[in-house]
């Protein structure tokens, strides 16, 4: 009951963490801080509570640090990893590919869920409290492809964040990242999917692609008038 309600008041307030804080940070620091708890409630378990006498003040003292510690666990989950991730997925994938990406990534979570349930029983039963370091280790991979592969969304649209990741922005000050006023409108007129931008320094500007026939072309090229191309009427 404890547990429930701590998750439940939690992830509210995630809700408004989601509208206020940054993807990255809040995603990698929930890994270091949920990484912590899994440590200690892992250890204390593992070395003082499964082996003290029912009843001892050793086992009543490591009994409430384990629950503290999986109080603190679930609100730094259900603040960040909890709403945040889905946020996260229906942003990252262009617009053709984001209704399977996030399907295959909605499965692989289920999928997943099923598994730790179905085989958590068996694992606990040969190593019991250490099993809460092999969640420790998920925590710390979980850190480092957010710190080094998860680029910043919050406060941008969904195209500027599809052109971000094919422009290949280091997520790594990915926040501080902006496009040029011409470029944002563009992008909000056009769509990602049919535009074709370079960086250039620290900002982006168009691709020339008047050779290749794309969709932009050279201004001048641009303003031509039509020619006749034949006999048949046709431009």
């Amino acid at each position: 009951m404890i547990l429930g309600g701590v998750n439940v008041g939690a992830t509210v307030f995630g809700v408004w963490m989601a509208r206020h804080f940054r993807r990255r940070e809040s995603l990698y620091i929930a890994a270091l801080w949920q990484l912590m708890c899994f440590l200690v409630f892992a250890s204390v378990g593992q070395f003082q509570f499964k082996d003290a006498p029912v009843g001892s003040a050793t086992a009543k003292t490591s009994g409430t640090v384990m629950i503290v510690f999986a109080c603190f666990f679930i609100v730094g989950f259900a603040t960040t990893w909890g709403p945040l991730v889905w946020a996260c997925i229906a942003e990252m994938f262009p617009y053709r590919y984001r209704a399977v990406g996030m399907a295959f990534a909605t499965s692989a979570n289920w999928f997943w869920n099923f598994m730790l349930a179905f085989f958590t029983p068996f694992i606990t039963g040969d190593i019991q409290y250490a099993y809460g370091y092999v969640f420790a280790g998920c925590n710390l991979a979980a850190f480092f492809v957010v710190f080094f592969f998860l680029v910043e969304s919050s406060g941008k649209t969904l195209e500027e964040v599809d052109q971000m990741y094919l422009l290949h922005v280091p997520p790594i000050g990915s926040a501080k990242f902006e496009f040029d006023e011409e470029t944002k409108r563009q992008i909000g007129e056009m769509g990602t999917d049919r535009m074709d931008l370079e960086s250039k320094g620290f900002g982006t500007k168009k691709r020339d692609e008047g050779a290749r026939g794309g969709v932009f072309q050279e201004e001048a090229a641009a303003n031509q008038p039509p020619t006749n191309s034949g006999g048949n009427g046709r431009l």
